[in-house]
């Protein structure tokens, strides 16, 4: 009777049952699954389905379909935590590995943080950005040896090795059941664990590795559920060698190279004819050879002509044997590898497949069914997401079906698993250019701002409102980046506010026009500004207070009269009686005159009237009205002149005029040819 799964899908990994799979079915939901599949993910895989193993079925017992082993269903408090794999598969109950709940989405990445209350009490809640959850299973098997792997002179075989691809935490690891061969109990292995990636050259092996906490009896299968951790994430295909092995009663046994393998010893025979004793493997045992009878002498004949038959029918042996053998190495043994790669390719270990197609040359069509192996892992590892290996694997496709574009494929979702991993990491510039980089390739223009979104919100968090508001106007309209702008533009205001770098704080509440308190904050950096710098002479200073004044801001109008208590009015010109005419340019020719009236309290009191005159060749002088004090309404002037008018520099002629040392105001002219 043939499996009755063949043809139907396993609902894990989706793939076809072949007549020679071993299948897991659920004793709680009935779903039938591979049994690595089974192992991969410790459990049927259906959701909320906590049933445990009860019964495989394979080419070994596809008639019988017998439960794997006897005893009562688990109770409902029996939970698999509480039954482990080995259990099911010997019938012996065994301590089960604490098994680690199977999250519904990876664990968040530790950067970027959730914004952390803010100065601005206005800014609403940003939820963490969540990593997708995978499709499919979690767990995906890369490459499974074949059973009964003999260990040199140790007494036990190697019955199942699993290389799996853990598609959560991005690692590989190693799985292995044994069968011991030995009378006394086994309670410890130490293994090396020999890697190899896709194009089969080796890779850093796993040495030493201590399998421990068994009591394996005669023909029991036993083993661990502890992965063995893979180093090399380029592994495509693993092998296992027993180095050490340690009974129950302590004693250690080594493995000796060379050594021929332990066989099992077979079931009792009957014995055979004659009184012989059959050996195990079931063979009669060959008579020792006894010495040939010599045949009698016969009388010296004289020579006859020999006959050409003498030597054609030796020679038609030796040919035909020849012609046998050739017959062989050239028909018989390249079809029995032919049928040997097929039969691996059927059973899914597309790696052995590719190496044994791609041995046998041009024979039949081993070129074609090596690229169709190599094909299908380049599929399993592209599904497992390691994509360098599944590269290399559709190069060795190449002419099959998609394989070039299945490279591209996989050299786009190699290049954007690496963006996601730097931006994971926090490096948020590089995940931005690298996204950026993908161009058009499925969401990573967006995942590119979305890597500058979470750049601004820990520059944000850092108090780095400046840089953090580039970051916001690179991400564009991401989330709420555009609020996220003006947001970072009004603290970084406050922030300079604080700093005492008023003007710049004036600059920023300017440009935010009426978001917010901004305007009125505009008023605030104004009037610190001015209290901070109350001189006559700072362009600012008068800019800011005749605004402040204006807006009948605070007490603007007393500070205003403070600092500009004394005035100065001007008329430039070329007249020493001309106390109106003002005139904007003078020639170098004439002598140049300055006319001030100034105007202040109207109580009798004065002050000593001084001024700094700025030339065009950037010479400075004094001058000094030493005549006596100045009053409300005292006018006066003072001239300019060049000694050689036709060497003198032209330019701006700038006069700042001081009552008592403080600045009350200035007027240029400038000086032409």
């Amino acid at each position: 009777m043939a499996n009755p799964y063949t043809g139907k899908f396993c609902t894990s990994c989706g793939q076809p049952f072949l007549e020679d799979d071993r299948i897991a079915v659920c004793d709680t939901c009935g779903q039938a699954v591979h049994l690595r599949c089974w192992r991969a993910q410790r459990g049927c895989g259906s959701p909320g389905c906590a049933g445990v193993l009860r019964q495989v079925i394979g080419p070994e017992n596809a008639d019988a379909q017998a439960p794997l082993r006897e005893g009562p269903a688990p109770s409902p408090a029996e939970t698999p935590q509480q039954r482990s794999i080995t259990e099911d598969l010997t019938g012996d109950a065994a301590p089960a590995p604490t098994l680690p709940e199977r999250p519904v989405a990876p664990p968040a990445p530790p950067a970027p943080p959730a914004p952390a209350p803010m100065a601005d009490p206005a800014d609403p809640q940003r939820p963490l950005r969540e990593r997708p959850e995978i499709e499919g299973p979690r767990f995906v098997s890369l490459y499974e040896s074949r059973p009964g792997l003999a260990q040199g002179n140790l007494p036990l075989t190697l019955e199942e090795l699993t290389l799996l691809s853990d598609r959560v935490e991005r690692k590989q690891t190693a799985r292995c059941l044994f069968r011991s061969l030995s009378d006394r109990p086994i309670r410890a292995l130490q293994v090396d664990l020999l890697c190899r990636d896709a194009q089969g050259r080796p890779l850093t092996p796993v040495t030493d590795y201590t399998l421990a906490e068994f009591n394996a009896q005669r023909g029991q299968i036993f083993g661990q559920e502890v992965d063995i951790p893979v180093p090399d994430p380029n592994t495509a295909a693993v092998d296992l060698q027993v180095k050490r092995l340690l009974y129950a009663d302590g004693v250690m046994e080594q493995r000796q190279p060379g050594a021929a393998p332990v066989q099992p010893v077979p079931a009792p025979q009957a014995p055979l004819a004659g009184g012989q004793t059959p050996i195990p493997g079931g063979q009669t045992p060959v008579q020792p050879p006894q010495a040939p009878v010599q045949p009698p002498q016969a009388p010296v004949q004289a020579k006859k002509k020999s006959s050409p038959l003498k030597w054609i029918i030796p020679l038609a042996a030796v040919l035909t044997v020849a012609v046998l053998t050739l017959v062989g190495l050239l028909v018989v043994r390249p079809a029995l590898r032919y049928n040997k790669a097929a039969a691996l390719l059927q059973q899914g270990d597309y790696y052995q497949a590719s190496q044994e197609f791609r041995e046998l040359g041009d024979y039949k069509d081993s070129v074609t069914q090596a690229r169709r192996a190599s094909y299908q892992l380049g599929l399993r590892q592209m599904d497992a997401g390691q994509y360098s290996q599944a590269i290399l694997s559709f190069q060795n496709a190449t002419g099959y079906s998609d394989a070039k574009d299945r490279i591209t494929q996989c050299q786009n979702l190699q290049a954007y698993d690496e963006a996601e991993t730097l931006l994971n990491q926090g490096r948020y510039d590089e995940a931005a250019e690298a996204f950026d980089r993908l161009g058009d390739y499925e969401d990573a223009r967006e995942r590119a701002r979305e890597a500058m979104y979470w750049k601004g919100i820990d520059l944000y968090n850092g108090e780095r409102y400046e840089e953090a508001e580039d970051a916001f106007l690179a991400a564009g309209s991401y989330r709420d980046a555009e609020e996220m702008v003006l947001s970072c533009r009004y603290l970084n205001g406050f922030l300079l506010y604080d700093q005492g770098d008023y003007a710049a704080a004036v600059e920023i509440f300017d440009q935010l026009g009426d978001y917010e308190e901004a305007a009125n904050w505009r008023l605030e950096a104004m009037y610190e500004y001015v209290q901070a710098n109350p001189y006559a002479d700072d362009e600012r200073t008068v800019a800011y207070l005749g605004e402040l004044v204006d807006q009948n801001f605070g007490d603007s109008q007393e500070l205003y009269e403070q600092i500009f208590l004394w005035t100065v009015s001007f008329a430039i010109n070329t007249d020493e009686n001309d106390k109106t005419t003002n005139l904007s340019s003078i020639s170098r020719e004439q002598k140049i005159y300055f006319h001030i009236k100034l105007s202040g309290p109207n109580d009798g009191s004065g002050v000593h009237l001084t001024a700094k005159n700025y030339w065009p060749d950037g010479d400075v002088t004094d001058t000094d009205w030493d005549d006596g004090d100045w009053y409300d309404g005292s006018s006066g002037w003072s001239s300019y002149w060049y000694n050689n008018p036709s060497a003198g520099a032209t330019g701006t002629l700038t006069v700042k005029v001081y009552a008592d040392g403080q600045y009350v105001g200035e007027a240029s002219v400038e000086i032409t040819p």
